[in-house]
């Protein structure tokens, strides 16, 4: 069979275009070739070339073959496909469209031409031009074309090598079209004989897969490709140490052998063979001989000192004696590790002697080449042997055994591989054993010798799916306590369970180790049993989420007159219990694991005999698929409320239990077999096994997963220490270690993915190409880790597609950029979680994984609220629509617990002029009113709908004006005598009052929520003294609603004492000025937050919104509560009124533009003085959220004075207890005039006294009986 060696192909990869040969070439591409996206297909525009660096090979070309797959776009000109000076070649189209290949001889140039066969315009054919001895051949499309014989021999005609798509100046005859494929081999090989070897290679394929009953089994006979396999070969004897097998003796395994990664077992050398001594034959032979004689053999079996002068009496002067053999131990012996020789400086790649004579420096000096014995005379065969025996250096002692087997531990090999070089490698009656991180064996030899016994096989690690985690986020929601459905005496159902996730896939299994077997001399082998692992089982489903429990139902109401006792109002019935969810389903079994490649090559010629004739079994098919994971349990249906029923109260039932979940079903086995393993036979030339690796090679670069920054090592040979790195098209300067290998650092900027890796010689020559891949890598995290929120997570090389993994489980993400992700947390179900460190990685969707950071998950104390389901769809206002309707809304008796107060405890008659306040607050800001805002309505609606189980309110709810106007009535509670009261007894306990707040609060959630006790939190003045600009400094934002706990990490958590430590403690909360958006760009409303410090031994707050501060505690603000039903659900009366036994007040308000100052008869101050709001007076307080507005104490006598704050109109209310009210009505005012109104205690006498003269008009009205009787008194005063 012919033998062909391929000296140049054009390759491509992501990095551009290349010599793939094994040659490693320098080319220079110029700007107007292009790869395209076919492989190995390139564009060549007018004036593109490709010129090849160094002539190499090519020059000793006798015959050779060119060829390519082309499509030119023109024709009309010469068109070049290769040209060269040395050797002097030229395959071409002329401009008829003929195909023309040329020679140059002593005669000249020498051409064949395809005459008549033209080519085709704008279609790919296959042109091929070939030179076998003296016969020149062209074809196109397989089938020959031109044929012509020449008589001399090829001459140069310059120094050039060759150019593809050009002249040899890379300019004339420019090729116009694409060219693929483009070759150029070293031997004549025409289609016809590539037919030939076709027919040979699938006549043996047919032959083997019935002998071994494989199906994937090729057979290479073409010495080319099986030269390009012997490459990786040549290195690992180069790493070892070995030039020829034929110096290695036999390497016998006698009992079972495990090969683990980086083994590399090296059978001795045959010069260090055992001196065989029959030592019961020598102690016979030792009575029958003289003394001289006995010497004589003791020194020639047992040599040490006391031989010395024996040897030198027998030999005389040893280094003159002509008897003794310089052998390669002299001098002191050193250890060295093959792989491990010293680069000096200056120095180019280490030679193969320099390693033969490395691996020779860890031999035994051996009796064998010390001395023999030959008719019963001493020679001597080295000349130090009698220098070293006297000296106290054992290593110069020879020693009787020859050398054993060596294990080694090679540097410059693959790190997952194994090796085996032996001359012969004997494996009779024993088990080779591959462990499974071992990637591919290496079974290297001149002859392999096995019994019908000897196996090769690998261990299969086996292993196991854990099962899905339970998760409380799936339960549904529960009631505790008394919570009705709306309109309704009944308990809320509880929400029915989540269906558990199905259960994780199981892994695949693990692929067989590969392994290659390399031999010369294949006369045996043994058994091989590399067939793939099963696939793993799934994982148990998850179990389904518990069902909610019912709340109780309202206990029915009684009444008693003397001895009989009877149900008054209904009681309700309990709510049943949620549904369990289904149990999740079993998890797909893994696929089978690839059974093992089997590569086998022999000497040229010898396969069929070697294979068919032998006696030898191959198993490598794909392990089975694993069985699908156990089902998930349905989760336990929740408990049903209790009835309101009792003793007299009877007409209600216990809610129902919720059903048990249905379990899932079980898991389906894996998708698929694994893939059977190839059998792969090649044949190689004797010239490809004796030749010597010359061009840079990599055998394994260290690692192969990177992340940016990190340093590579490559390992190989021949390197120097002028060679560039190239790494996904980016040249690097590498450093040359000791061991010969090269590290280089990965660039920071560089891209996630797979990546090619080669080294560049300074002259262009080339590498093997290996491939490495990019992790993406982490960036520190150190926010903490809230459920159901979005955050940002940076680092480097990260893909599209990206995941973000929190404790093994992938989080929904969003590919931002290669440095950034954005992922949503999980949610916790509303029931809170513990404190935990959960580790977070990055994986790319190539399946690499990043670093290990650590992400903290807080100790959280929560409701179940969610801003999707929960919170309303807009945001805050600021005009409402105040009427006489929400007046009686606002102040109107709200059945709370489907009672009502007797009509003794009923309101007071609602007054027209306090109305007129009302409406001025209540109109808002916008409408030209005080009202900023309407959160504290907003909030409590809020509220009202999620303690009552709604779902829906951020579907349902729309700011229509029905909405605006029943909000408009809520929000007017904060005028009512209980609201201000309330808030203003709250500020006065100043920054002592945070605390308080904080653990009201944090009582009530961990105590348990509901309807009634559900805090409101609310911004107000803080100590007995208000700064008059709070309003503006709080904006629309005076009432959130707290949602969750967030402890920070070291925390002790919420403590049922309630001496819970708040400093750092966040309070999370929603606030109706950052509503919800559904946009996931959008999450200010997840960043509304307290967060409570220790300053100067007291507790403080800061108030962050949308993740910026707003105010704090230093802006003298204070924190408030009022209970929901306190708020929302109770009765709230006027504030100049209130029940029987109540405090009744004077209200005052004002109405710009000026302020009020009120002074009773001891010169104590209520109102505006300065820029602070003080309340000296007794029983006086100042409204919250009211400019201009004041309780003040019913009959005392008080005086007050106006001062206007700029030109125009205000005017004055004053609304006592008894229905008694004093209007000054538009009256006019300039900044600094100052107007007076003294009134009496019981309001009877009244004196106003203005600044200056002008008209006004004064209003006195009081309630008689049933009507209203006023008089109205207008003039200029």
């Amino acid at each position: 069979m012919k033998e062909t060696k391929t000296l140049l192909y054009l390759g491509t990869d992501q990095d551009g275009i290349f010599d793939a040969s094994m040659s490693g070439r320098k080319i220079d591409v110029n700007a107007r070739v292009k790869k395209l996206k076919r492989k190995d297909s390139l564009l060549f525009n007018k004036g593109g070339a490709i010129k090849i660096n160094g002539n190499g090979e090519f020059k000793d070309m006798d015959s050779f073959t060119i060829e390519a797959l082309i499509k030119p776009r023109a024709f009309g000109k010469r068109m070049n496909i290769a040209e060269a000076q040395n050797p002097a070649v030229a395959f071409f189209i002329d401009d008829s469209g003929a195909l023309i290949g040329s020679v140059h001889t002593q005669s000249g140039w020498q051409s064949v031409s395809s005459g008549s066969k033209k080519l085709s315009n704008r279609k790919e054919q296959a042109v091929r031009f070939i030179k076998d001895g003296n016969t020149l051949l062209l074809e196109i499309d397989g089938k020959v074309v031109g044929r012509k014989v020449i008589s001399e021999k090829m001459t140069y005609v310059g120094d050039r090598s060759f150019f593809i798509g050009s002249w040899v100046d890379g300019k004339r005859y420019s090729f116009y079209g694409t060219m693929t494929g483009v070759r150029i081999t070293k031997g004549a090989s025409s289609s016809g004989h590539e037919k030939q070897i076709a027919a040979s290679q699938l006549n043996l394929e047919k032959k083997f897969k019935t002998k071994f009953k494989i199906s994937r089994i090729k057979v290479f006979l073409d010495h080319d490709v099986s030269y390009n396999q012997l490459q990786p070969i040549k290195n690992i004897l180069t790493a070892v140490g070995v030039q020829t097998l034929s110096e290695l003796s036999e390497l016998k395994i006698t009992s079972k052998v495990v090969m683990t990664p980086g083994k590399v077992m090296v059978a001795p050398k045959t010069i260090n063979r055992v001196v065989n001594i029959d030592w019961p034959a020598l102690a016979k032979s030792v009575a029958g001989l003289d003394k001289k004689k006995l010497q004589l053999m003791l020194a020639g079996k047992l040599i040490n000192r006391n031989s010395v002068n024996l040897i030198k009496k027998e030999v005389g002067n040893a280094g003159s004696a002509g008897t003794s053999v310089p052998h390669a131990h002299t001098g002191v012996f050193t250890h060295v590790r093959p792989g491990m020789v010293s680069m000096q400086p200056g120095a180019g790649h280490l030679s193969i002697n320099t390693l033969k004579k490395s691996m020779r420096n860890v031999e035994k000096l051996n009796i064998s080449h010390a001395i023999s014995i030959k008719d019963n005379k001493f020679v001597l065969k080295d000349a130090n042997l009698l220098g070293n025996l006297t000296k106290m250096k054992p290593a110069g002692w020879p020693a009787t055994k020859g050398d054993t087997m060596k294990l080694l531990s090679v540097t410059t090999l693959p790190v997952d591989s194994a090796v085996i070089v032996a001359g012969t490698f004997n494996l009779q009656n024993t088990e080779l054993v591959i462990e499974p991180e071992v990637s591919t064996l290496y079974i290297i030899a001149e002859k392999i010798i096995c019994s019908a016994n000897s196996k090769i096989t690998w261990r299969r690690p086996g292993g196991s799916t854990p099962p899905r985690a339970d998760n409380p986020g799936l339960n549904g929601r529960s009631y505790s306590g008394v919570v009705q459905k709306p309109n309704s005496y009944d308990g809320c159902d509880g929400g029915d369970g989540l269906p558990g996730i199905n259960g994780a896939v199981g892994s695949k299994g693990l692929s067989a180790p590969n392994i290659e077997v390399w031999v010369k001399d294949m006369n045996s082998m043994p058994d091989f049993d590399l067939n793939g692992e099963d696939g793993i089982k799934g994982g148990r489903g998850q179990r389904g989420g518990r069902g909610g429990n019912g709340a109780n139902g309202r206990v029915g109401r009684i009444k008693s007159f003397l001895w009989e006792t009877w149900c008054h109002k209904d009681p309700g019935d309990g709510g049943d219990g949620g549904d369990g969810g289904k149990g999740g389903n079993g998890g797909r079994g893994g696929n089978g694991g690839s059974g093992g490649d089997i590569t086998i090559g022999v000497l040229d010629g010898t396969l069929e005999s070697t294979v068919t004739s032998k006696s030898f079994k191959i198993k490598n098919q794909g392990g089975q698929k694993g069985r699908g994971g156990e089902r998930g349990e349905g989760g336990n249906g929740g408990y049903g409320g209790r009835s309101g029923a009792g003793k007299y109260c009877k007409d209600a039932d216990d809610g129902h239990n919720g059903a048990k979940g249905q379990p899932g079903t079980a898991g389906s086995d894996g998708y698929s077999l694994g893939q059977d393993g190839k059998l792969t036979f090649f044949e190689f030339s004797e010239n490809a096994w004796e030749d010597l690796l010359t061009r840079p090679w990599i055998s394994d670069t260290e690692p192969d997963y990177l992340f940016p920054g990190d340093t590579l090592r490559i390992k190989g040979s021949r390197f120097t220490q002028h060679d560039k790195v190239v790494i996904g098209g980016t040249q690097l300067a590498p450093t040359i270690n000791a061991d010969e290998s090269l590290t280089v650092q990965i660039p920071a900027s560089i891209s996630g993915g797979e990546k090619s890796v080669y080294v560049k010689r300074q002259d262009g020559t080339e590498s093997n190409r290996l491939r490495i891949w990019i992790k993406p890598q982490l960036n520190q995290f150190t926010e903490v880790l809230m459920p159901d929120k979005s955050f940002t997570v940076n680092g480097k090389a990260f893909l599209s597609g990206a995941q973000v993994i929190l404790n093994g489980q992938s989080l929904p993400t969003t590919f931002v950029s290669a440095t950034e992700l954005r992922f949503e947390n999980i949610g916790t179900g509303g029931q809170g979680s513990a404190a935990e460190l959960k580790t977070m990685q990055v994986v790319n969707p190539d399946g690499m994984m990043s670093n290990v950071r650590t992400a903290y998950t807080p100790d959280i104390l929560e409701v179940p609220f969610k801003f999707n389901e929960h919170a309303l769809p807009f945001g805050n206002f600021d005009n409402g629509s105040p009427s006489w309707d929400t007046y009686c809304d606002t102040f109107g008796s709200l059945e709370v617990w489907h009672e009502q107060f007797d009509i003794i405890f009923g309101h007071p008659i609602l007054t027209a002029a306090f109305y007129g306040f009302y409406h001025y607050f209540l109109k808002g800001e916008s409408n030209g009113g005080l009202a900023t805002g309407y959160c504290t309505a907003l909030s409590s609606i809020v509220l009202n709908e999620f303690w009552q189980g709604s779902t829906d309110t951020y579907s349902r709810y729309s700011l229509n004006a029905a909405t605006r106007k029943m909000l408009t009535g809520v929000h007017g509670k904060l005028l009512s005598r209980e609201s201000l009261i309330h808030f203003h007894d709250q500020g006065q306990q100043g920054n002592a009052r945070v605390l308080q707040t904080y653990r009201e609060i944090e009582h009530v959630f961990y105590n348990g929520c509901d309807r009634h006790n559900a805090p409101m939190l609310f911004f107000i003045p803080s100590g007995a003294i208000w700064d008059s600009g709070y309003i503006d400094k709080l904006g629309s934002t005076h009432c959130i609603v707290p949602i969750r706990f967030v402890y920070p990490q070291g925390h002790s958590g919420p403590q049922a004492d309630g001496s819970t430590d708040p400093t750092g403690v966040r309070l999370y909360c929603w606030d109706c000025n950052h509503p919800y958006d559904p946009d996931p760009a959008n999450t200010d409303y997840e960043n509304c937050y307290l967060e409570f410090r220790n300053t100067d031994g007291e507790i403080r707050f800061d108030y962050y919104a949308a993740g910026n501060r707003k105010f704090w505690s230093e802006d003298g603000i204070t924190l408030g509560m009022m209970s929901h039903g306190d708020y929302h659900l109770a009765d709230h009366d006027l504030p100049f009124s209130g029940p029987l036994g109540l405090t009744s007040f004077v209200i005052d308000f004002l109405l710009s533009p000026a302020d009020i100052q009120i002074t009773d008869e001891s010169g104590l101050r209520t109102g505006l003085f300065g820029n602070q709001l003080l309340a000296e007076i007794p029983d006086s307080r100042p409204c919250f959220m009211a400019k201009g507005a004041y309780m003040l104490p019913a009959d005392t006598a008080l005086t007050r004075k106006f001062t206007g704050t700029g030109t125009g109109k205000y005017t004055f209310n004053s609304v006592t207890p008894d229905g008694t009210s004093i209007v000054i009505e538009d009256m006019d005012t300039t900044a600094g005039q100052e107007d007076v109104l003294a009134v009496n205690a019981d309001g009877t006498q009244i004196r106003f006294s203005p600044g200056v003269s002008r008209n006004f008009k004064l209003t006195i009205a009081r309630q008689v009986e049933d009507e209203i009787r006023a008089i109205a008194v207008e003039g200029i005063g």
